[in-house]
């Protein structure tokens, strides 16, 4: 009976009475939150390798927000409790609250559902995605009960299960049909009309580390935040440019943007000597990643929906908040996601989002940081 009770406590478990989280975890933090299910679209947003130099400027701008980042969860205002309701007048916050609500809900669906139609098409083509859907919930759900420690940890583990993946794609530079000529000029001419676009979809790509900014009073520092953020956007860097390189000399120019989901096909052709279908393993460990990012985004929806409706810790409980998240997800997967054009609206509005939000959020937070200084 008592494992049964552990739904219908309140989650309360999610204050800072954790230990403090450790500087060098924020390399696969970092890393992880970035590595998810853009990735698998990403080369499809390029198709060409004269478009490369995307990829090179999405990085930097991410570099620059790994500073903003790093300047806000610095130590100088350590000794000062700074909460999200501390950070600008009520006014002002609520309707942000309430604006970034939705964002988050966005975010969780079209990562969810994109992934569980994934796992349809390759894995259980005779399983209603419903029921997929609901087992990635029940792992989400439990693993966000354990508060922001434990999920920050989980990044580790997500790192460990998921990151050997880009190597078992390094064969294909040594493929006879490969031709290297297709990577050139790595960088070309400007189109504002698709290349904005593409843009867009790279920095949406990097996005997910602004979430830190909410864990400045959780994070032990050590001096060495921005290093151990540089780090974990460098090696993503690493492995989006593998990624995107590879899947171009496999398909060609010409064909790879008529692939769907080209990484994970790529992922058939994948010779070892011990398995035959990579792909069946490929497609659950990458679930590691996607499961830590949307813990820690389910984590901030609860939190935004107790300050917005002004909850206490002990007026939701566990079990309900799962059961309103799955019921808008179920909701949004069988009346909004049937149709391929009603996909493309959602993914081009998850890129939107994240990608804006990326810009905006650390740049925001630093310049507060300095108003408050002054």
């Amino acid at each position: 009976m008592m494992k049964y009770q552990y739904f219908f406590k309140p989650l309360n478990h999610t204050k800072t009475a954790s230990p403090p989280i450790k500087g060098w975890i924020l390399v696969f933090v970092v890393n992880r939150l970035q590595v998810g299910y853009t990735v698998l679209l990403l080369p499809t947003q390029l198709v060409r390798g004269d478009h490369y130099w995307i990829i090179i400027l999405a990085f930097i701008i991410s570099q620059i927000n790994m500073y903003l980042i790093s300047k806000w969860l610095n130590p100088s205002n350590h000794s000062e409790s700074i909460k999200l309701k501390s950070l600008l007048p009520k006014p002002i916050l609520y309707p942000l609250v309430l604006i970034g609500i939705p964002m988050l809900l966005i975010k969780f669906s079209v990562i969810i559902i994109g992934y569980t139609k994934i796992i349809q098409i390759y894995l259980l083509p005779e399983q209603r995605q419903y029921i997929i859907l609901i087992v990635l919930l029940a792992v989400i759900a439990y693993l966000t009960s354990k508060g922001v420690h434990q999920i920050t940890k989980f990044s580790f583990f997500a790192f460990l299960f998921s990151g050997w993946i880009v190597f078992a794609y390094i064969q294909f530079f040594f493929s006879p049909n490969v031709s290297f000529r297709e990577l050139f000029p790595l960088i070309g001419d400007f189109n504002a009309d698709k290349d904005l676009h593409s843009i867009l979809y790279v920095l949406s790509a990097f996005s997910g580390p602004e979430l830190l900014l909410f864990m400045k009073n959780r994070i032990k520092d050590d001096g060495k935040i921005y290093k151990y953020l540089t780090i974990g956007n460098t090696v993503t860097f690493i492995e989006y440019s593998l990624l995107f390189i590879l899947a171009v000399l496999f398909y060609g120019s010409d064909y790879l943007n008529k692939v769907e989901y080209p990484l994970v096909t790529m992922a058939r052709y994948i010779h070892t000597p011990f398995i035959d279908r990579l792909e069946m393993f490929i497609i659950p460990f990458f679930s590691f990643p996607l499961i830590f990012s949307l813990s820690l985004v389910n984590f901030y929806i609860f939190k935004g929906m107790q300050y917005s409706l002004r909850l206490k810790e002990n007026n939701i409980t566990f079990f309900s908040f799962l059961v309103f998240i799955a019921c808008i997800i179920l909701f949004v997967q069988s009346n909004y996601w049937v149709e391929s054009f009603q996909e493309r609206v959602w993914i081009s509005c998850y890129i939107y989002i994240t990608a804006i939000a990326y810009l905006l959020l650390p740049l925001g937070f630093f310049i507060i940081k300095r108003m408050k200084k002054s």
